[in-house]
């Protein structure tokens, strides 16, 4: 165990407990995280860019699964109760975001 040495660190600046870390299966440069923060954050593992807010709930984000039959949507299972359907190629900001019930 003593050979083990960290091959890359990431900040993804959340705030809280990093609760679930996947790779896009639409981009390998691009990890989406969740965390108690209630921010779904992508980050580039080049760091070719700052992290981005993809979602903000105001409960906590326990996990996500991107979609298995299109990698740029993604559904995230929140603290509150809810599932958001979160499209990649929508702009964080733009409204009408599709909230599954």
């Amino acid at each position: 165990m003593e050979n083990i040495k960290l091959s890359h660190s990431l900040n993804t600046k959340h705030e809280g407990n990093l609760f679930c870390a996947e790779i896009s299966p639409i981009d390998g440069n691009l990890m989406v995280t969740a965390a108690a923060d209630g921010f779904l954050y992508g980050n580039y593992l080049d760091n070719s860019s700052v992290p981005s807010v993809l979602h903000q709930s105001r409960e906590l984000i326990h996990m996500f699964s991107f979609d298995v039959e299109n990698g740029n949507i993604l559904y995230t299972a929140e603290d509150c109760g809810h599932l958001h359907r979160i499209d990649l190629r929508v702009p964080a900001l733009a409204t009408g975001r599709k909230e599954v019930h």
